[in-house]
């Protein structure tokens, strides 16, 4: 049991409720004037709170699941983002990756963060959205500074490209390419 929940105070008894035994923050013996008068209550348990909601929904568009970001990523785009690209972000919800990805010899490089729509969103927000001349967008990166882009252009729509030291490296012809060329980093 956490601290706070459930217990009259420091050195005190829980705090029970008679019609259910509960003792969750949400039951009406979790109230604070309850709790410091060490009442046993007899009220029904109040049920959970509602979730919280999330700052990407996700809602059903011809019969697929999408986030309300990447909706709102491809409107400010103007295009429909590739597929394999669209389920990812639609899945993805932390951009640091618990085990970088190294890219399969003879290609080298690394990315230990792929960004989420709400992140891209923010950098179009604040106008660091990519490199716009060359129809770039950022998608992710490494902490040594490596920067993986996704082409939203017609032409070549999905290409990733991934940028070292000023310097374009390596080309993916896709996202699905991209993660089929990289191999997550062994456990220690």
């Amino acid at each position: 049991m956490g601290r706070g929940e459930g217990f009259a105070g420091g050195k005190g008894s829980p705090v029970t409720n008679r019609v259910c035994g509960c003792r969750r923050a949400h039951c009406p013996a979790s109230s604070p004037s309850v709790r410091a008068s060490r009442k046993v209550v007899s009220a029904p348990c109040a049920p959970p709170p509602p979730p919280r909601p999330s700052l990407s929904l996700v809602v059903r568009r011809h019969g697929h699941r999408m986030s309300t970001s990447v909706l709102e990523l491809e409107k400010r785009l103007g295009i429909r983002l590739p597929a394999d690209y669209r389920s990812f972000l639609v899945a993805h919800c932390d951009s640091l990756l618990e085990h970088p990805r190294l890219f399969i010899p003879p290609r080298s490089g690394v990315v230990d963060s792929l960004l989420t729509a709400d992140e891209i969103l923010k950098n179009d927000d604040q106008r660091q959205i990519g490199i716009p001349e060359k129809s770039l967008m950022h998608i992710g990166g490494n902490l040594l500074g490596g920067c993986l882009y996704m082409r939203v252009s017609s032409d070549a729509l999905g290409e990733i490209h991934y940028m070292e030291s000023y310097e374009f490296r390596e080309r993916f012809p896709s996202f699905s390419a991209f993660l089929d060329e990289t191999q997550p980093e062994a456990a220690p």
